[in-house]
């Protein structure tokens, strides 16, 4: 009977605390939910899909409320102990006329502003691309930059 409860108690206490797996302790899901939901405008109303665990990750998507109590749109997320909570990064209008610009180069051939723009030449730009200002090409660039570092994340974290 002792053993029994000492058993329970064990259980108790991992179901507590997460599961450990070679000493790094894993996120229950609905915790790791909790902690991008903290992260947002209204955390109340946000909504998951497609989350999982994979190795000592929690991978998944959320979708939250801007500022006018819309929802604006799905993105992806990777928490872990170590860093916390990874978040697609947004992206100006700019930025994304790039990205579609360059859709089908892999994310490996596309790391500087100058690459963006040698591959998005044969292509045809969106106006916001055409009609920006060097400040904002910029910008775009260092944006590009930390999609593509996420994407890359993604894919290495996520992708199993």
């Amino acid at each position: 009977m002792a053993m029994l409860r000492w058993v329970s108690g064990i259980a108790v206490a991992v179901a507590a605390c997460g599961l450990v797996a070679g000493g790094v302790a894993l996120w229950p899901l609905h915790q790791a939910k909790r902690v991008v939901a903290a992260q947002l405008r209204d955390p109340d109303a946000a909504k998951f899909r497609s989350v999982r665990r994979v190795g000592d990750h929690v991978c998944g998507e959320f979708n939250g409320k801007n500022a006018f109590g819309a929802y604006a749109g799905f993105k992806r997320f990777i928490v872990d102990e170590r860093e916390g909570v990874v978040s697609e990064p947004e992206l100006s209008p700019v930025a994304r006329g790039f990205r579609e610009a360059v859709r089908g180069v892999s994310p490996g051939e596309v790391r500087t502003l100058e690459d963006a723009q040698k591959a998005a030449r044969s292509t045809s730009l969106p106006a916001e691309v055409e009609q920006a200002s060097i400040a904002d090409i910029r910008a775009a660039g260092e944006e590009l930059s930390r999609h593509w570092d996420f994407e890359n994340l993604w894919i290495s974290r996520c992708s199993q």
